[in-house]
């Protein structure tokens, strides 16, 4: 699957770009698969309101819901950090 999405390179403020850069690939992630935030949200078990504060990368997406969607988009939760690349260890 080729992904659109630029490499993200992290400085200033990298846990918001994270956050940003996760929840833009879970949206490509349900998109490829053809779900509508309301079905995938029905899915996980979460409103929509809150998948949306996910995919814009507004609230952090937890791990345990990081699993779970990645089963059911058929992709590994390391792929919804893809193209992450810090500049050095102090953005960390």
């Amino acid at each position: 699957m080729m992904r659109t999405e630029s490499t993200l390179f992290c400085a200033g403020d990298p846990i918001m770009k994270i956050d940003r850069h996760v929840g833009g690939m879970l949206r490509s992630f349900r998109r490829d698969q053809c779900l509508s935030q309301h079905d995938f949200a029905l899915l996980l078990g979460v409103s929509v309101e809150e998948l949306a504060a996910y995919e814009e990368g507004e609230r952090p997406l937890p791990l345990s819901v990081a699993l779970l969607a990645s089963l059911m988009l058929n992709c590994t939760v390391e792929s919804l950090l893809e193209d992450i690349v810090f500049d050095n260890f102090d953005d960390l």
